[in-house]
């Protein structure tokens, strides 16, 4: 359970982030950092208090310091709802309260607005021995009014070396919090760059999974099921055959270092 607040907050997930040494934008939290000291990681209320925004003045403070555009974003927001951009201070008042309004009750963190920026994401799938993989990623740049309404797998925009570091990237935030189950690390992509920005994980499968299954050939809701009931992931039959082992075999994985590295259909 504290695994999926961690994760599935946005602020707190950013905080995690950083302390995964995972690049993040400028935000109102930035450099905030929890302490880690090879255990899970624990996010404490005051730490988490100092990436918030209480409220409108707070707000345009961490907004001039990070500098215009910015987006404000309420940290249990989603799907399109609680997040406006800003483009200068005389607009921040407004949408400001716009966020409030939509997610009542909702930490509001102040974030940097990334111009140009591809929508990348890497799905996660853990099971409860401290094992996490990625399953490649998906392309959801297409997107209207901040909902995503084309995906594409794999991800081909970035080059391999890079998408490869924002993969591991996500299995190191899944194992610093003790995460199980299927999971998505979203990113911002910038192409003239080639420099990612943590955005937030998704404790939960996603409904543009199929994407992943139809590259990865793995069903991610029975492996759902499989961990829950226990299945470490070298005995899913599905994961043995992405990394080229015996569907009906026991022994263990390497998933650091596999023997056969796992290449997306298609």
């Amino acid at each position: 359970e504290r695994a999926m607040w961690a994760l599935g907050d946005k602020i707190a997930s950013s905080i995690v982030a950083q302390t995964c040494d995972v690049p993040t934008m400028p935000w109102s939290g930035s450099n905030l950092k929890a302490n880690y000291t090879g255990k899970k990681i624990k996010i404490s209320s005051e730490l988490y208090g100092r990436g918030c925004v209480k409220n409108f003045e707070e707000g345009l403070e961490a907004a001039n310091k990070i500098g215009f555009p910015v987006m404000i974003k309420a940290s249990e927001g989603g799907g399109g709802k609680g997040i406006r951009k800003v483009e200068n201070s005389d607009e921040f008042a407004s949408a400001f309260k716009q966020v409030q309004n939509e997610v009542p009750g909702s930490p509001i963190f102040v974030m940097k607005l990334a111009r140009e920026a591809r929508h990348l994401e890497v799905q996660l799938l853990a099971d409860q021995y401290g094992n996490a993989i990625s399953l490649f990623g998906r392309d959801c740049s297409i997107q209207r009014r901040h909902q995503k309404i084309i995906e594409e797998a794999p991800v081909i925009v970035a080059d391999s070396d890079t998408f490869e570091d924002m993969e591991r990237a996500a299995v190191r935030l899944a194992k610093m919090v003790g995460y199980v189950s299927a999971g998505t690390v979203e990113y911002l992509y910038e192409e003239g760059s080639g420099q990612y920005y943590f955005l937030e994980l998704n404790p939960r499968l996603q409904v543009e999974h199929p994407c992943t299954e139809m590259v990865a050939d793995i069903n991610l809701p029975a492996a759902q099921l499989q961990i829950a009931m226990g299945l470490p992931l070298h005995h899913i039959k599905d994961v043995r055959l992405l990394y080229g082992e015996s569907p009906w075999g026991m022994s263990e994985i390497d998933f650091d270092s596999p023997q056969h590295k796992p290449q997306p259909w298609g």
